[in-house]
């Protein structure tokens, strides 16, 4: 899933090469934080992979062929916009970074940024959960379609089997159930 990550293909890994520093977390983080309540995250149900290696490869290089798009497009967008206007500046007038210490834009640069991208953050999201999906189930598969129930005790199964359905709804409407997470941004 990690692999659909732009730049997790690249030795420009945060924008360091290019005087972006900061874009892997706008873009991974930042981004779906702020839209990614509009995304529609149903997918197609998992496939069978034949081929593993050659489908690891496939992902590595259709996410690579991102990389320069979301690069150039920061930099286009960033050449039209004052810095005071991409990243939020606190009272002291000093760059506002979140707890792990990268950039935060501000919410109209990001929006403008977001739009740019054309649905390439949600799109790239959903490719990513297909592929979990793809190798997991050829995994389950390859292993001899072990039987998993047998993994948790019934009661741990019933509750289990609960959440499964409300999880499973959710996905069919594109959206995630609600889960507790720290925000970054």
């Amino acid at each position: 899933g990690d692999a659909h990550m732009p730049l997790h293909t690249s030795s420009n890994y945060d924008g360091q090469l290019t005087g972006q520093k900061g874009i892997h977390a706008f873009w991974e983080a930042q981004l779906p934080e702020q839209f990614g309540e509009t995304y529609n995250l149903h997918t197609r149900g998992a496939k069978y992979i034949s081929d593993v290696t050659a489908e690891t490869w496939r992902i590595i290089k259709e996410s690579h062929a991102l990389a320069d798009t979301m690069l150039a497009i920061d930099r286009e967008l960033s050449a039209k916009i004052p810095y005071d206007k991409r990243m939020k500046i606190d009272a002291n007038g000093d760059t506002v970074r979140n707890k792990f210490h990268a950039l935060v834009h501000t919410d109209g640069y990001a929006l403008a940024y977001h739009t740019a991208l054309k649905g390439m953050v949600e799109r790239q999201l959903q490719k990513s959960i297909e592929a979990t999906a793809d190798f997991w189930y050829t995994a389950w598969v390859n292993a001899g379609k072990p039987d998993l129930s047998i993994l948790d005790d019934p009661e741990l199964t019933a509750v289990n089997k609960v959440l499964l359905e409300k999880d499973y709804n959710a996905w069919k409407n594109g959206k995630l159930t609600k889960i507790k997470t720290d925000k970054e941004f």
